[in-house]
């Protein structure tokens, strides 16, 4: 039986021509061949409706969801930024709390899950 896979990374994989953009296409493909792909997306950047729809057309994408400010708060929080390690608001930027309980639920049901970068796994507070 084939993997369930669920991948969770930030860039339309039909977006403008980026290094990024390709990259995100090749892995959704790549990990197709070897088992079942779920995709995530979570990003700074409105998609266009024909990107949506290519996406949709050749890819399972479950959500994409929209990154939203979280600063850091004050001096305690940017000393843990720099020193602890365990500290995931490195970037300044989380996703809705409905979003992270569905990914985490997602999550529990997949064989395999590929976060593409440390961002978005900061974002969904995804420490391991």
């Amino acid at each position: 039986m084939a993997p369930k896979i669920l991948f969770i990374g930030t860039t339309c994989p039909f977006g403008d021509v980026s290094g990024s953009g390709v990259r995100t296409r090749n892995v959704l493909r790549l990990l197709g061949r070897i088992g079942k792909v779920k995709a995530v997306f979570t990003t700074g950047r409105e998609w266009t409706a024909e990107q949506h729809e290519k996406a949709r057309s050749e890819f399972d994408v479950a959500m994409v969801s929209r990154y939203q400010n979280t600063p850091h708060g004050g001096v305690l929080n940017r000393f843990r930024n720099v020193f602890d390690p365990r500290y995931l608001n490195t970037s300044g930027v989380g996703v809705p709390s409905e979003d992270r309980r569905q990914v985490v639920d997602w999550m529990a049901g997949h064989d395999l899950v590929w976060i593409h970068t440390l961002k978005v796994a900061n974002a969904f507070s995804r420490y391991h």
